[in-house]
């Protein structure tokens, strides 16, 4: 998913989604589709369709490499390789994916979910690094934006895994269950953005910042995801 920082004069939001399904993942077992879904919410509706093109004869060199969500890994600025949507006025862009396969063996259901930064589709503008206080709240605001997204890859390990009888039930409904929780990964994701503001909020983004941290250590130690948000 992609999510935008603080934009650098106020605007309109724009958002778009890509869902990916590529065909079953396991070849010779029952298996389900592995969705994967891509989200963009910037702080202006400008875009630039297509992205930048390659130089003549320029050198071509193997895209970076997708970093999975983990405690021990905080994003950095440097992980931010893509180029800058022209036009665009937000400062910075995080994409990543949800991404789900599963499979069946007689009756024995197994599946993986995992949240996964993409360096080269994310961005951020050199005025932004140079700029150290805007520099700081727009790395943080970032950073949530993925944790984010790993709480909800919990909440679908969690929903996922307390299906009674799963390899007896139709591939439609593990797949409706998959979308209908990445989806309410996208509505938390816009409503983090608004309420702080895209990080400019700061008591706000604080506030979240708090949250997510503290759902992050208590999941880790076998708690059930919650359903709420910060306020609600």
């Amino acid at each position: 998913m992609r999510r935008a920082s603080p934009p650098f004069r106020e605007g309109g939001c724009s958002v778009q989604r890509d869902l990916v399904t590529t065909g079953p993942h396991v070849v010779g077992r029952t298996s389900y589709l592995v969705p994967i879904l891509l989200a963009v919410s910037s702080a202006c509706a400008t875009t630039t369709p297509g992205g930048p093109r390659p130089l003549p004869f320029a050198t071509v060199t193997a895209p970076p490499v997708p970093i999975p969500w983990s405690a021990g890994r905080v994003l950095t600025w440097s992980d931010f390789l893509g180029p800058p949507e022209v036009g665009s006025d937000a400062a910075a862009m995080t994409v990543y994916s949800i991404s789900f396969a599963s499979e069946c063996t007689g009756p024995a259901f197994s599946f993986e979910v995992a949240s996964t930064f993409l360096p080269d589709r994310s961005w951020v503008k050199a005025g932004v690094i140079l700029n150290a206080t805007q520099s700081a709240l727009s790395l943080q605001h970032e950073r949530t934006h993925f944790d984010v997204s790993e709480l909800s890859a919990r909440r679908l390990r969690h929903a996922l895994g307390a299906i009674a009888d799963a390899c007896a039930r139709p591939a439609a409904a593990i797949n409706g269950l998959v979308s209908r929780l990445i989806g309410e990964d996208d509505e938390t994701q816009r409503r983090y953005d608004r309420e702080t503001r895209f990080g400019t909020a700061e008591r706000r983004q604080a506030q979240w910042d708090d949250f997510v941290r503290e759902e992050l250590a208590r999941t880790a130690a076998g708690g059930a995801p919650s359903r709420r948000w910060p306020g609600r």
